[in-house]
Parts: C-alpha cells; structure tokens; sequence
C-alpha cells in the first residue's frame, strides 16, 4: 500500500490557494476570459436578450414600444441652411472628394428633414 506523506499546514494552504486561484475554479460569470472566448458568442446573445426581460419583468411590464430615430434629423429650415453652404464650397472646389462626399450627406438632409415634421 503507498502512503502519502503528510504535508505541513503551509503546504495545505498553499495548494487551497492554487485551487482557488485557477481559471476552472471560478464561477462561470467571474471567468471573462471563459464568457468572452469565441465559442461562447451564443450565449452572450441569450444574456443580451435575457437581461432586458428579466428587467422588464421586475417592473411588470408585459408589453413596450420601441421608437427608432435619429438625432441627425433637423428641421426643414436648419436643413436648408446647411445645404446651400455646402453647395457652393463643392462648387468651388469641385476636385475635392471629401467637400463631394460632404455634400452628398448634407443633401439628404433636406429630403429626411420631411420626417422631423411626420
């Protein structure tokens, strides 16, 4: 039969501590490195949408409404007083593709700014 040998109470806590210390020791939620590996992209997406609900239902809540916007969207007035400065600097510049793209943007405004008022 093989006897173990008796180790000193240092030893014993110095073991505890490494147990304890380790990566497999921890709880799941206190393991970011675990939550956050790869493998477990599923789950973080269950918790993202678990957690909203289980908030929702705490409030007792059983139904809300979601409101999508922007608030890039200015009044028709404020849309049209960015457009025309931009038009012009595109004008005078017109091999420069960022003032261009600049103004593609600012273009749109003006059609979205109909939303602001919806």
């Amino acid at each position: 039969m093989t006897t173990i040998p008796a180790l000193t109470p240092a030893e014993l806590e110095a073991m505890r501590q490494a147990i304890e210390d380790s990566s497999s020791y921890r709880r799941v939620f206190e393991a970011l490195d675990f939550v956050d590996g790869a493998d477990n992209q599923s789950l973080r997406l269950q918790l993202e949408l678990l957690k909203p609900e289980w908030h929702l239902q705490r409030q007792h809540m059983q139904s809300t409404v979601v409101v999508f916007g922007s608030a890039r969207l200015l009044l028709p007035e404020q849309a049209q007083a960015k457009f025309e400065p931009a038009r012009k600097r595109a004008q005078t510049q017109p091999a420069d593709a960022g003032l261009a793209q600049g103004l593609a943007q600012v273009h749109q405004r003006p059609d979205y700014a109909r939303y602001y008022e919806e």
